[in-house]
């Protein structure tokens, strides 16, 4: 059985949500604020927003976009480079 290979300049899949929502759980479930910044942001509308970020009060989504401004004492996650769903 051959081998398989990603092709050459093709990079490694990332779980990258699977991450973001192991992070945001407890501080979800604690009604705590935080912040994924700088990701590649798919909307449930079917948008994608490059270089969004979502911020997330009292356990629920408060904000989403490009231009989110992030409270000041809100834990901040980079999403740089990820895709957030």
């Amino acid at each position: 059985m051959p081998e398989h290979r990603r092709p050459v300049g093709v990079p490694a899949a990332r779980p990258a949500g699977c991450v973001l929502a192991a992070l945001l759980l407890p501080a979800a479930s604690l009604g705590q604020s935080v912040a994924i910044v700088g990701g590649e942001v798919h909307t449930g509308r079917g948008e994608v927003l490059s270089g969004a970020s979502v911020l997330i009060e009292d356990g629920k989504i408060a904000a989403v976009g490009a231009g989110v401004e992030v409270p000041e004492g809100v834990e901040t996650l980079s999403a740089e480079g990820m895709v957030v769903t």
